[in-house]
């Protein structure tokens, strides 16, 4: 099995809402605001549980360029709207279940 399908929450809540806090990620409405990047011939539907995300749309191009040799161009980003809930948290926040792309 894929380590992505067994990704769960390891934190509580309570955890998460203070990493976000101390962190200072934007809000909108009572959602938290990330960025995902990914080459522009994936056509995403969806993130997988486990996916790493941005605090700017910056980063996000660039963490999903790097490594592939790509131009910031070719890079499509993705806003993410989460709760404290939907993610895991840590150096890097990540989601701790597959989010449908709109």
């Amino acid at each position: 099995m894929n380590w992505y399908k067994k990704a769960q929450s390891y934190n509580t809540v309570e955890e998460s809402i203070d990493w976000l806090k101390r962190s200072g990620i934007s809000m909108e409405g009572d959602k938290y605001v990330f960025y995902h990047g990914s080459p522009k011939d994936n056509k995403l539907t969806e993130l997988r549980a486990g996916s790493l995300l941005a605090e700017d749309e910056k980063d996000a191009r660039y963490f999903a360029a790097h490594n592939r040799y790509l131009q910031p161009e070719d890079i499509i980003v993705y806003k993410i709207l989460v709760g404290p809930e939907d993610i895991n948290t840590g150096v890097f926040a990540s989601l701790n279940k597959n989010y449908e792309l709109v």
